[in-house]
């Protein structure tokens, strides 16, 4: 079974997983975590349970931080964020200008929040795991 693995390659595998739900490239989750499973040999429930936290009710939120910290990174003020509403989806030209204004900051900062996240992720699933399998250590050293 895939979770009688070392903590840390569970970890790693959600970790991983983790960072693929961060992925700008919105469409693509599952079939990054499929090929990085029959090219890689990591653990199939971790990376999939890491890459599912990106869903129907986090998406937005993720999206919308990772936009945020990309204007951030970018110095970009804040201001120029568009607004959209569905008028802009009649002109394609006019939704697009206003979509390349936050194309970077989105690409950049979801890529930057899914590594911070994915470490944070690494680090406390590692320790949930080896505590798990060393239930009497106390500071869970053990690989």
């Amino acid at each position: 079974m895939d979770l009688d693995d070392s903590p840390g390659k569970i970890a790693l595998s959600f970790a991983i997983g983790v960072f693929i739900a961060f992925s700008p490239l919105l469409g693509t989750h599952l079939i990054m975590v499929f090929l990085i499973i029959l090219i890689f040999r990591v653990s199939k429930v971790a990376i999939l349970t890491g890459a599912l936290i990106n869903n129907p009710w986090t998406i937005v939120p993720m999206y919308t931080a990772g936009t945020f910290l990309g204007f951030i990174i970018l110095r970009q003020p804040l201001a120029r964020i568009p607004k959209f509403s569905l008028s802009d989806f009649s002109s394609l030209p006019d939704f697009f200008d206003k979509f390349k204004i936050i194309l970077y900051p989105y690409l950049i900062g979801c890529t930057v929040l899914g590594l911070i996240a994915a470490v944070i992720a690494f680090y406390i699933v590692r320790l949930i795991f080896q505590k798990k399998q060393n239930p009497s250590s106390k500071n869970g050293k053990s690989l």
